[in-house]
Protein backbone atom coordinates (compact mmCIF):
# COMPACT_ATOMS: atom_id res chain seq x y z
CA UNK A 1 0.00 0.00 0.00
CA UNK A 2 1.26 3.25 -0.83
CA UNK A 3 2.17 5.98 2.01
CA UNK A 4 2.33 8.57 -0.59
CA UNK A 5 -0.67 7.78 -1.99
CA UNK A 6 -2.62 7.49 1.49
CA UNK A 7 -2.00 8.34 4.95
CA UNK A 8 -2.05 5.62 6.95
CA UNK A 9 -5.00 6.30 8.67
CA UNK A 10 -6.83 5.92 5.59
CA UNK A 11 -5.59 3.35 4.94
CA UNK A 12 -5.99 1.29 8.03
CA UNK A 13 -9.57 2.48 7.80
CA UNK A 14 -10.00 1.08 4.93
CA UNK A 15 -9.53 -2.70 6.20
CA UNK A 16 -10.99 -1.71 9.38
CA UNK A 17 -14.24 -0.45 7.53
CA UNK A 18 -14.17 -3.28 5.02
CA UNK A 19 -14.10 -6.44 7.43
CA UNK A 20 -16.69 -4.04 9.44
CA UNK A 21 -19.14 -4.08 6.38
CA UNK A 22 -18.13 -7.64 5.36
CA UNK A 23 -19.00 -8.87 8.85
CA UNK A 24 -22.34 -6.78 8.88
CA UNK A 25 -23.50 -8.32 5.52
CA UNK A 26 -22.52 -11.73 5.49
CA UNK A 27 -22.27 -12.52 9.06
CA UNK A 28 -25.25 -10.54 9.94
CA UNK A 29 -23.46 -9.48 13.08
CA UNK A 30 -25.38 -6.66 14.96
CA UNK A 31 -23.40 -3.14 16.47
CA UNK A 32 -21.83 -5.24 18.98
CA UNK A 33 -20.44 -8.19 17.66
CA UNK A 34 -19.01 -5.97 14.83
CA UNK A 35 -17.02 -3.90 17.64
CA UNK A 36 -15.78 -6.97 19.38
CA UNK A 37 -14.75 -8.55 16.07
CA UNK A 38 -12.75 -5.37 15.30
CA UNK A 39 -11.42 -5.10 18.92
CA UNK A 40 -9.59 -8.24 18.25
CA UNK A 41 -8.91 -7.71 14.56
CA UNK A 42 -7.13 -4.61 15.60
CA UNK A 43 -5.00 -6.53 18.79
CA UNK A 44 -4.01 -8.68 16.20
CA UNK A 45 -3.35 -6.03 13.54
CA UNK A 46 -1.29 -3.71 15.72
CA UNK A 47 1.45 -7.13 16.70
CA UNK A 48 1.84 -7.86 13.11
CA UNK A 49 2.67 -4.17 11.77
CA UNK A 50 4.21 -2.36 14.09
CA UNK A 51 4.60 0.99 12.04
CA UNK A 52 0.86 0.94 12.20
CA UNK A 53 -0.24 0.33 15.97
CA UNK A 54 -0.29 4.09 17.01
CA UNK A 55 -2.69 4.17 13.91
CA UNK A 56 -6.36 3.72 15.32
CA UNK A 57 -4.91 1.54 18.06
CA UNK A 58 -8.56 0.54 19.28
CA UNK A 59 -11.85 0.62 18.76
CA UNK A 60 -12.41 4.05 20.55
CA UNK A 61 -10.02 5.54 17.49
CA UNK A 62 -12.19 4.25 14.86
CA UNK A 63 -15.27 7.01 15.29
CA UNK A 64 -13.17 10.16 15.55
CA UNK A 65 -11.49 9.37 12.76
CA UNK A 66 -14.80 7.97 10.63
CA UNK A 67 -15.91 11.47 11.08
CA UNK A 68 -13.16 13.32 9.79
CA UNK A 69 -14.32 11.83 6.23
CA UNK A 70 -18.26 11.19 6.41
CA UNK A 71 -20.82 12.12 8.22
CA UNK A 72 -23.17 9.42 6.41
CA UNK A 73 -24.41 7.07 7.56
CA UNK A 74 -23.27 7.83 10.98
CA UNK A 75 -21.10 5.35 12.65
CA UNK A 76 -17.59 3.89 11.28
CA UNK A 77 -19.74 0.04 11.66
CA UNK A 78 -22.24 1.06 8.77
CA UNK A 79 -20.03 1.93 6.37
CA UNK A 80 -21.77 0.36 2.59
CA UNK A 81 -20.40 -2.23 0.96
CA UNK A 82 -20.39 0.01 -2.33
CA UNK A 83 -17.81 2.01 -0.86
CA UNK A 84 -15.11 -0.93 -1.05
CA UNK A 85 -15.66 -1.95 -5.22
CA UNK A 86 -12.81 -1.07 -6.68
CA UNK A 87 -14.32 -0.79 -10.00
CA UNK A 88 -16.09 2.19 -8.83
CA UNK A 89 -15.15 5.91 -8.40
CA UNK A 90 -15.25 6.68 -4.96
CA UNK A 91 -16.89 10.22 -5.39
CA UNK A 92 -20.12 8.46 -6.55
CA UNK A 93 -20.05 5.83 -3.89
CA UNK A 94 -19.76 8.05 -1.34
CA UNK A 95 -16.13 5.88 -0.01
CA UNK A 96 -14.03 8.95 -0.83
CA UNK A 97 -10.77 7.17 -0.78
CA UNK A 98 -11.90 3.36 -0.17
CA UNK A 99 -12.66 2.47 -3.47
CA UNK A 100 -9.26 3.81 -4.77
CA UNK A 101 -7.51 1.43 -1.84
CA UNK A 102 -9.34 -1.43 -2.46
CA UNK A 103 -8.22 -0.85 -6.66
CA UNK A 104 -4.64 -0.04 -5.54
CA UNK A 105 -5.02 -2.79 -3.54
CA UNK A 106 -6.00 -5.38 -5.97
CA UNK A 107 -3.99 -4.49 -8.60
CA UNK A 108 -0.87 -5.16 -6.33
CA UNK A 109 -1.97 -8.59 -5.54
CA UNK A 110 -2.42 -8.69 -9.46
CA UNK A 111 1.19 -8.36 -10.00
CA UNK A 112 2.46 -10.11 -6.66
CA UNK A 113 0.55 -13.01 -7.79
CA UNK A 114 1.47 -12.81 -11.42
CA UNK A 115 5.14 -12.88 -10.65
CA UNK A 116 4.40 -16.22 -8.32
CA UNK A 117 2.79 -17.99 -10.61
CA UNK A 118 5.17 -17.33 -13.89
CA UNK A 119 8.14 -17.66 -11.40
CA UNK A 120 7.22 -21.05 -10.19
CA UNK A 121 6.44 -21.89 -14.09
CA UNK A 122 9.74 -20.72 -15.59
CA UNK A 123 11.05 -23.08 -12.83
CA UNK A 124 9.09 -25.97 -14.24
CA UNK A 125 7.43 -26.18 -11.19
CA UNK A 126 3.56 -27.15 -11.73
CA UNK A 127 0.71 -24.65 -10.47
CA UNK A 128 -2.20 -25.22 -9.70
CA UNK A 129 -3.38 -21.59 -8.49
CA UNK A 130 -7.29 -20.41 -7.01
CA UNK A 131 -7.61 -17.01 -7.06
CA UNK A 132 -11.09 -14.51 -7.43
CA UNK A 133 -12.73 -14.54 -10.17
CA UNK A 134 -11.66 -10.81 -11.03
CA UNK A 135 -8.03 -11.53 -10.61
CA UNK A 136 -8.10 -14.11 -13.41
CA UNK A 137 -8.63 -11.86 -16.71
CA UNK A 138 -6.51 -8.56 -14.91
CA UNK A 139 -3.32 -11.60 -15.18
CA UNK A 140 -3.95 -14.05 -18.22
CA UNK A 141 -2.03 -12.01 -20.83
CA UNK A 142 0.43 -10.66 -18.47
CA UNK A 143 1.06 -14.20 -18.01
CA UNK A 144 0.69 -15.43 -21.31
CA UNK A 145 3.21 -13.15 -22.45
CA UNK A 146 5.84 -13.95 -19.64
CA UNK A 147 5.72 -18.02 -20.38
CA UNK A 148 6.34 -17.29 -24.46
Amino acid sequence: MSLDKFTPEQIKLFFILREASRLRERKNMNEEQIKATVAQLLQKANSMVPAFATVLPDVASLQPAYSKYWTTPANWWEAPTAWFDPLKDGSKTGGKFTNDINRYNSEFRNLHMYRLLTNAVLRGERVFAVVGRNHVPMQAQAIRCALQ
